[in-house]
Formats: C-alpha cells, sequence, structure tokens
C-alpha cells in the first residue's frame, strides 16, 4: 500500500475502478485542489471501507473454487486454503497477487477460475 493519504487515495480508486469526482464531491470537497490531509485520511478510510466490502466476496469466490479444483493441490495438509499457491496461479494469470486486482480484474478471475473448475468437473465425471 503507498505510503501517503494521497498516495493511498488514487491507489483504492484505481482498484476500486472509480473516478475521483465521484468520490470527492458527495464528501464535500469540490476540487482536488483543496483536498486537504485531514480529509484524504477520511477518504482514505472511506475506500477502504468500499474496497474491502466489495473485493471480499469476489476474492473468496476464487479461493472456494481453487481449494475444490480436482486434481490440484490449493489446500496446506490442515486443509486449509494455500495462500502462496493460490496468489502463484493468480500471479501467472493476471500478473498480479489476488489482492492487489482491481474489481473489474477479480470479475475476470472468478469467471476464469469458474470456467476452469467446470472443465475440470467434465474431465473427471
Amino acid at each position: 500500500m503507498p505510503a501517503t493519504p494521497l498516495q493511498r487515495f488514487w491507489y483504492l480508486l484505481k482498484l476500486l475502478g472509480w473516478d475521483y469526482f465521484e468520490v470527492l464531491k458527495p464528501h464535500g470537497v469540490t476540487s482536488f485542489k483543496y483536498l486537504n490531509m485531514q480529509k484524504a485520511e477520511e477518504l482514505v478510510d472511506y475506500l477502504q471501507g468500499e474496497w474491502s466490502s466489495r473485493s471480499k466476496r469476489p476474492r473468496g469466490t476464487v479461493i472456494h473454487y481453487l481449494c475444490i479444483m480436482p486434481n490440484y493441490d490449493f489446500k496446506t495438509i490442515e486443509n486449509e486454503p494455500n495462500y502462496e499457491k493460490i496468489d502463484e496461479w493468480v500471479n501467472k494469470k493476471f500478473g498480479k497477487p489476488l489482492n492487489k486486482l482491481s474489481l473489474s480484474e477479480l470479475n475476470k478471475c472468478v469467471s476464469a477460475v469458474k470456467g476452469w473448475y467446470q472443465k475440470e468437473i467434465k474431465k473427471t465425471a
């Protein structure tokens, strides 16, 4: 995660795929030049919450499908998700780890994993 509140603001906007004006105006900021550090930190908290809530389900779906994938080992010996292997697969397919994918990339990842799962199920049936 970037260091300053303004860097985190831009980073989270990119992950969410939102335009900055969509966020500034409802929070009482009419222009980016009037955005102070305190307001930037408030907006970062808001964006972080939005990112967490909007990305939780698709990330969980990806993890779930990879863990139930037949003939592949995406779980640890303790039957928990192997996040290293999951991130390795996601990074190979999408060029970055699962928690760094934007919402649109997450949706593509969900579709890819579901499609792959359906193919694997047909092979084993």
